[in-house]
C-alpha cells in the first residue's frame, strides 16, 4: 500500500452490502486532503468506499489482524459533522468485536434464539459447528470469512472447527482450529421472577394493586356432595343397626 500526494476529494461510492457500510450514507462527504492510494495485488485489503481519487475506506484481514482503515485525516473533512460518522464508528466497533473473546479470553457468549455470527480466518475450510448434543452442521464461509449459524436452540457449548490458520484466541484440537461459543440465558428480563409493578400486554398495561380484600368465587358443590355422602352413610349405618336389633 503506497500513498501519493494528498488531494481534495469527495466520496462517491461504497459497498452497501457490507455489515459496516450498509447503514451509511456517504453522499456529499468532502475531504480537504486525501492521499491517492495504490494497493498491491497481494495485499489482503478490500476497498469498502471509493473517492474521486481512489480508495477512501479499506478493510484489512489476515491471520493476525483485522482492521478498518480510513487513510485520511477525518478532521480535515466534514465527515465528523454528519450522522454517518457516528454510525460508522458504532458499526465498526460491533463488526470488529465479533472476533473478540469475552472476559475469560477463551469463549464468546450468545443467547438461545440468536444467530451465531462470526468471522473466521480467510483460509478456513471444512467448517463445522458442533452443538451441545454432539450434532455437527457444516458451514460455508463468505468471501470475507463470515459465517452465520441460526441453529442456537438451547443452552450449552457450541464449537466451530475448521482446517486452516487459527487466530490468537483459538485452540488446536486434532489438528483443527477450534473456537468455542457459550449459549447462556443472560437476559435479565427472562430470568427475573420477582413480582412486577406493571405488566405490559399486547394492547394494554396492567398495573399492580396494593394488598387488600378481594372477592373470590369458590365452588361449593364438592362440599354438598360430601355432606350428602355423609348423610347417606349415616342412614345406611342406622338401617343396618335395626336389622341386627
Amino acid at each position: 500500500l503506497t500513498a501519493g500526494e494528498p488531494q481534495r476529494a469527495q466520496l462517491i461510492d461504497w459497498q452497501r452490502d457490507h455489515p459496516v457500510m450498509r447503514l451509511l450514507n456517504l453522499n456529499a462527504v468532502y475531504v480537504a486532503e486525501m492521499p491517492r492510494l495504490t494497493i498491491a495485488e497481494d495485499a489482503r485489503l478490500t476497498t469498502l468506499a471509493t473517492a474521486t481519487n481512489g480508495p477512501a475506506i479499506l478493510e484489512l484481514i489476515d491471520a493476525d489482524t483485522r482492521a478498518m482503515i480510513v487513510p485520511f485525516d477525518v478532521l480535515k473533512s466534514d465527515w465528523p459533522l454528519k450522522t454517518s460518522w457516528a454510525v460508522f464508528l458504532a458499526a465498526s466497533v460491533r463488526y470488529l468485536g465479533l472476533d473478540v473473546a469475552d472476559d475469560s479470553g477463551t469463549t464468546r457468549s450468545i443467547q438461545p434464539g440468536d444467530t451465531l455470527a462470526d468471522r473466521l480466518p480467510a483460509d478456513a475450510s471444512d467448517i463445522r459447528i458442533s452443538d451441545p448434543n454432539d450434532g455437527t452442521t457444516p458451514l460455508t464461509a463468505a468471501a470475507d470469512g463470515s459465517i452465520a449459524f441460526s441453529g442456537i436452540q438451547q443452552v450449552g457449548l457450541y464449537e466451530a472447527t475448521w482446517d486452516g490458520t487459527p487466530s490468537t484466541t483459538d485452540a488446536i484440537v486434532n489438528n483443527r482450529a477450534l473456537r468455542p461459543y457459550a449459549a447462556n440465558l443472560f437476559d435479565t428480563t427472562e430470568t427475573d421472577v420477582r413480582s412486577q409493578d406493571t405488566l405490559a400486554l399486547a394492547s394494554t398495561v396492567v398495573n399492580a394493586t396494593a394488598g387488600g380484600e378481594a372477592e373470590v368465587r369458590r365452588r361449593i358443590w364438592p362440599w354438598l356432595v360430601l355432606i350428602t355422602l355423609a348423610v347417606l352413610t349415616f342412614e345406611w349405618w342406622v338401617y343396618n343397626r335395626k336389622v341386627y336389633l
